[in-house]
């Protein structure tokens, strides 16, 4: 049982792991385009298609296009425009997460 609970937790902390790593690239990528996104007047991110590309659950619920990583917290709306505002330097920076498709 013991045994069960700890390779339980190992998968777990690596979730956390590479949860980590994707917000810390998609923090850097903001970073590094700074210029350009300080001159736009709204700034859209598109999780969805970070989906489509990042395997990221076992279980489909449509309420989850990334918003965790096999259980681990990733991609929530407050926190990605969080990274935005601070990658910019500008707290009232507009900020859209696109989570569906749009209707064609």
């Amino acid at each position: 049982m013991i045994a069960a609970a700890l390779i339980i937790c190992q998968g777990n902390a690596w979730t956390q792991v590479i949860a980590c790593r994707i917000n810390g690239a998609i923090y850097e990528a903001l970073k590094e385009n700074k210029d350009k996104l300080i001159g736009a007047d709204n700034i859209i991110i598109d999780t969805k298609s970070f989906a489509d590309r990042i395997p990221y659950t076992w279980v489909k619920q449509d309420f989850n296009v990334l918003n965790t990583y096999y259980g681990a917290q990733a991609f929530e709306d407050w926190g990605l425009a969080s990274m935005v505002r601070l990658a910019t330097d500008q707290p009232d920076k507009a900020v859209y997460i696109a989570a569906a498709e749009s209707p064609r």
